[in-house]
């Protein structure tokens, strides 16, 4: 389901955005290293193909 656009917070992740819930890679982000918005940073791949 799609969600407001966020990122990481975490330099280890992927530097992306998600919009999708339902994202593999968007599940392991803690809430607590979620920052909202895109931060210029290209949609996550994985998010894309969700819809």
């Amino acid at each position: 389901m799609k969600v407001p656009a966020f990122h990481s917070t975490v330099p280890s992740d992927l530097d992306v955005y998600h919009d999708n819930e339902s994202c593999i890679l968007a599940e392991r982000i803690n809430p607590s290293d979620r920052v909202d918005g895109v931060d210029g940073r290209p949609w996550c791949t994985a998010c894309a193909s969700l819809d």
